[in-house]
C-alpha cells in the first residue's frame, strides 16, 4: 500500500468516550503517542500533512488509558496482576473512504519495582504507534 501513498495526515485522538484510570493527566500519553506516530511515519518517508486533501487520515479515539497498580505489578507482575493497559481504535481514510479500521491494545507489565506506569504506558503507546504504521507499510 505504502508505493501509493505519499503524504499522511495524523488527526488527534480523542479520549472523549475513554476509560481514564491514572494519576496524571492522560494528555502526556495521548502526545506521546500522538508525537511517536507522526515519528514513525516520517521515518518511513511519508510527508506529514495538516489537510486531508491527497493525503491518507489516521484518525482515531482511545478507548482505555489505564496505568494499572504498582504494587501488584512488584509482587504478582509475572502474571499480568496490575498491568498498565492501553488500547486505541481508529481508521484510516483516503479520498473520503476507509481502507482499514484498527483496534491496538497493549499490556506493560512492569519492571524493577513494578515500573512506572506513566513509562509503562509510553511504551504501550509507541508498540501501538509501531502497529499502526505497519498496516500502510505492509
Amino acid at each position: 500500500m505504502k508505493s501509493t501513498i505519499k503524504s499522511v495526515c495524523v488527526k488527534t485522538f480523542s479520549t472523549e468516550r475513554a476509560g481514564i484510570k491514572v494519576s496524571f493527566s492522560e494528555k502526556e500519553i495521548v502526545t506521546s503517542f500522538q508525537d511517536e506516530l507522526k515519528k514513525r511515519f516520517q521515518k518511513e518517508g511519508f510527508q506529514l500533512s495538516e489537510t486531508e486533501n491527497d493525503a491518507v487520515t489516521i484518525s482515531g479515539e482511545f478507548v482505555m488509558i489505564n496505568e494499572g497498580n504498582q504494587f501488584l505489578r512488584w509482587f504478582i507482575g509475572p502474571f499480568g496482576v496490575g498491568s498498565t493497559k492501553l488500547e486505541i481504535e481508529g481508521s484510516i481514510h483516503a479520498n473520503g473512504k476507509e481502507l482499514e479500521k484498527f483496534n491496538y491494545s497493549r499490556k506493560g507489565r512492569g519492571g524493577l519495582f513494578g515500573g512506572n506506569g506513566k513509562g509503562l504506558l509510553k511504551g504501550n503507546a509507541a508498540g501501538i504507534a509501531k502497529d499502526i504504521v505497519k498496516l500502510l507499510t505492509k
